[in-house]
């Protein structure tokens, strides 16, 4: 298994799965362009590690110690409008018991938002992780 050390790019795109009704996953998104959660890679920080921290700041009262499952073989680079590069990366919270918000939408329904473009090739590449296809 390669664990992420480091982020190679400035940005990082989380892609975050939380577990609602009837075992779907839902995810929480700040656009449609790019879904998932958008930040700044913090250089000489693991990635691992930011990738917690704002896991556990997406939940009521920032939840310490949730079970945060990081797929260590999905990393997936791509470009942002604005020309710089992003890292996506997966995870997925077991056993979380606080509220999940309504806005927060399956990764099918996030996909099907998403520009018709090639920067959908890795949110499909992660549903099929996330599937056990791959």
């Amino acid at each position: 298994m390669a664990l992420h050390i480091y982020c190679p790019t400035e940005k990082v795109i989380l892609l975050v799965g939380f577990r609602a009704d009837k075992g779907l996953l839902v995810f929480p998104s700040q656009n449609d362009r790019f879904p998932g959660i958008l930040f700044d890679n913090v250089a000489g920080h693991f990635i691992n590690d930011m990738i917690r921290d704002r896991v556990e700041a997406l939940t009521e009262g920032g939840q310490r110690g949730l079970r945060l499952n990081i797929e260590q073989e999905f990393a997936e680079r791509m470009s942002l409008p604005d020309g710089q590069e992003a890292t996506l990366y997966l995870g997925v919270v077991g056993e979380f018991a606080g509220s999940l918000s309504p806005d927060w939408k399956t990764l099918p329904e996030l996909i099907r938002k998403m520009p018709k473009d090639k920067k959908r090739i890795a949110y499909i590449k992660a549903w099929q992780i996330l599937s056990g296809g791959l």
